[in-house]
């Protein structure tokens, strides 16, 4: 079997944790080059550790985008930008919880950190720490039934152990993920 880079794979797997998430919201996606032009964006960071590993996110997303992907529920507006920042710290919550989960499958065991931000784009200097050099972004066109804007991912990657692998099993249909499923370690 051909070897392959951790962070090549760290990657593939986010990007179909991406899309995965926001189709199990009824929603289409569409990998795109450049970040929305909406000029009220907000953030939320969260990260994941073990001595082999570390993983930054950083989320930034639109408004619109948000109050059209959240839940709806009585008793609230999805207008309410609390609820938004809300949404976006827990998106940010189920990607990297989504992320970790498969790399539990394939040997990898993370710590997953509470999510912090939700308010608007002020720079990622204070959530990222000296990884910036390790930045990978992605943009994600998100589709919904009323309209459609780009969700902007900025993945950080270290890497604390060099000779860290990967079991490999090339099955990424989720067929066997569970939402809320903890593996028995």
């Amino acid at each position: 079997m051909a070897e392959v880079s951790i962070t090549d794979r760290i990657i593939d797997l986010f990007d179909a944790t991406c899309v995965m998430q926001f189709e199990s919201m009824g929603c289409s996606v569409l990998k795109v080059e450049n970040p929305s032009s909406w000029t009220g964006v907000l953030s939320a960071h969260i990260e994941a550790v073990s001595e082999d590993l570390s993983i930054q996110l950083l989320l930034i997303a639109p408004s619109p985008l948000l109050a059209q992907t959240m839940p709806v529920g009585d008793g609230y507006s999805v207008a309410d930008p609390d609820l938004q920042k809300d949404w976006l710290n827990e998106l940010a919550n189920r990607f990297l919880g989504r992320l970790k989960n498969k790399l539990v499958s394939l040997g990898c065991i993370l710590k997953i950190g509470l999510p912090i931000g939700g308010g608007a784009v002020s720079g990622e200097e204070e959530y990222i720490v000296g990884m910036k050099e390790d930045q990978i972004v992605r943009c994600f066109e998100i589709a919904g039934d009323i309209a459609s804007d780009v969700l902007e991912c900025r993945l950080y990657i270290k890497l604390h152990n060099e000779e860290v692998k990967f079991l490999e099993l090339g099955d990424e249909d989720e067929s066997w993920f569970r939402e809320g499923y903890l593996e028995d370690l």
